[in-house]
């Protein structure tokens, strides 16, 4: 009798640490296939996310101070090229602390392209540029979805696998930190459960997922077919 007790203590030991081994392993995955349109894997495919965000994208700043009022001109042009990309400030301005701000849109209020620009404020007191880097990639659906961030890749059997717990929409507190080209703190995002899913592999047509819904604890199966 002793025998049998302890054979099923040993047994369900063994089972215990297979089910704490199948949790660790597989919940809390975003997993699938990405083929070809004739169902062959493809292989290196790299995957991307971009979290919704509960905010707007932050605009870029300028403070300036004038101790008394005059002349201001604040403008953005590609970096170190005399044009106009935007105009911020034209006018008399008042004493005070002030601010220049630009939402990376051009005169025509369209998104500008990936590129370096400089930011320019004169005064009679100041002359300053700010040099920046502005990705459009960064500011998708009219600046609801922020950076992308890469999270996997393929193998041999076109076969991915990221882990969730690991995404910003998955944190206590949903909170997602962006980064200036200096890798600097810029930006806290709350970011919502829902995603974009992208898939980027040489010779095919970039594949999106649009508002893919991250749910911890679970296994989300999601295969891709690009064209």
């Amino acid at each position: 009798m002793q025998k049998i007790y302890l054979i099923l203590i040993v047994l369900m030991a063994f089972l215990s640490a297979c089910s704490n081994l199948t949790t660790e392993d597989n919940v809390s995955r975003l997993q699938g296939v990405i083929t070809d349109s004739n169902n062959n894997p493809l292989i290196n495919c790299r995957l991307f996310v971009s979290y919704y965000s509960e905010l707007q994208r932050p605009e870029t700043s300028i403070s300036f101070h004038l101790s008394e009022a005059g002349p201001v001109k604040a403008w953005v042009s590609h970096h170190n090229e005399d044009d106009t990309v935007k105009v911020l400030i034209n006018d008399v301005t008042g004493a005070g602390n002030h601010v220049a701000s630009w939402n990376a849109r051009n005169t025509e209020n369209k998104l500008v392209a990936s590129n370096y620009y400089d930011v320019h404020l004169t005064s009679s007191e100041t002359n300053l540029t700010k040099k920046l880097f502005f990705n459009n990639v960064y500011v998708l659906n009219e600046g609801t979805y922020n950076d992308f961030e890469y999270v996997s890749q393929t193998n041999s059997q076109g076969f991915y696998s990221i882990d969730v717990n690991k995404l910003a929409c998955s944190y206590a507190d949903n909170s997602y930190q962006s980064f200036d080209i200096n890798g600097n703190p810029e930006h806290t995002y709350r970011v919502s459960r829902y995603i974009k899913l992208y898939a980027y592999c040489p010779g095919y047509q970039a594949k999106c997922i649009d508002s893919l819904y991250i749910s911890p604890g679970k296994i989300i199966k999601q295969d891709l077919v690009l064209n």
